[in-house]
């Protein structure tokens, strides 16, 4: 018995029976089915081909009896342990992608609340630009008025004073056709001043007389001096009148330039109206755009978040079933 007892305490230890351990075994083979790639991915057709192997051999190898069982194993701890390896690169370059995605939300609602700033000052320059373009268009209405008056006032003025001019021109081309012997425009310019008949019947005479009488000259000379009288009083009422005159062309100009003034400010307000309402569509397709942009990136915040958590479950199960292999591995005490 006592030699029966040493036997049975030098022989080797006994490791799990296999049929105690198949969900174990099973647990390890999925993982080699789920984690045989670095990425989780089938990978290449040899690597492929290598994990089916090592999953079809596995059941067989455990416990190792020999060399080549004893590869089984190793070669399957060292494709869980890779892809282990794998898994935690993964996941922190998931949670840095995640990172990423954060400050690139932050970004783009950035930008989006300066594009929405944008529109806000867009929509407040259209606002302004169209209670100008009113104020202006209202002014532009008096300054017609005041125009429309300017012009009504000073018409008098005007018309005073061209007719004077009218006047001076008359009596001046009356001067000179004495010597041209014009007598029509000559007798026309008597007739306007009120000359007495038997003047007006003998300057047509007088003016073709060749050569001239003494009664001739005589009929001459007084036509001569009405007209040269004439001129006088003409230019005199201009002098006279001139300041006055000068007064009402200036107001008038005054008044023309100043409706030219207000005219051009209303043109350029709707031009400024017409670019700030452009500028308010544009900012305003800017604004749909970047608030576009926050969702895609949001939507892809949100999936970059759950990646680091998928993959950290992933890495649990793997490391759940390396544990699983090394308890498989570990010997037993007292035999099955």
């Amino acid at each position: 018995a006592q030699a029966a007892s040493r036997e049975h305490s030098d022989a080797p230890p006994r490791f799990h029976p296999l049929a105690r351990t198949m969900a174990d075994l099973a647990a390890v083979i999925a993982a080699l089915e789920e984690h045989g790639s670095a990425d989780g991915s089938s990978g290449s057709a040899a690597a492929t081909a290598a994990r089916r192997m090592l999953q079809e051999t596995l059941p067989h190898a455990v416990p190792p009896a020999h060399d080549f069982q004893q590869k089984i194993v190793d070669a399957t701890r060292a494709v869980l342990e890779e892809s282990r390896q794998a898994l935690e690169a993964s996941i922190a370059d998931a949670a840095m992608a995640h990172e990423a995605a954060v400050r690139e939300v932050a970004e783009a609602e950035s930008a989006a609340e300066g594009a929405t700033k944008s529109v806000d000052e867009a929509k407040a320059r259209v606002d302004a630009l169209t209670a100008e373009v009113e104020e202006r268009s209202t002014a532009l209405a008096e300054e017609r008025e005041r125009h429309i008056e300017t012009q009504r006032n000073t018409q008098p003025v005007t018309e005073a004073k061209a007719e004077l001019e009218a006047r001076l021109a008359r009596a001046g081309a009356a001067a000179k056709s004495i010597d041209e012997r014009d007598s029509d425009l000559l007798g026309e310019f008597l007739v306007s001043m009120g000359a007495e008949k038997p003047l007006l019947a003998a300057v047509p005479l007088a003016l073709q007389a060749e050569p001239r009488s003494t009664f001739d000259a005589m009929v001459l000379e007084e036509a001569g001096r009405i007209a040269k009288q004439e001129v006088a009083h003409a230019e005199a009422e201009l002098a006279a009148s001139a300041q006055e005159v000068a007064y009402a062309e200036a107001e008038l100009l005054g008044s023309e330039a100043l409706l030219e003034t207000v005219e051009q400010a209303l043109a350029d307000s709707r031009a400024n109206l017409a670019s700030s309402r452009t500028a308010l569509e544009d900012a305003t397709v800017v604004a749909r755009v970047a608030r576009v942009t926050v969702a895609g990136r949001e939507e892809v915040e949100r999936t970059k978040a759950a990646a680091p958590e998928l993959l950290r479950k992933r890495l649990d199960s793997l490391i759940a079933a390396e544990a699983l292999l090394e308890k498989l591995l570990q010997p037993t005490e007292g035999g099955c």
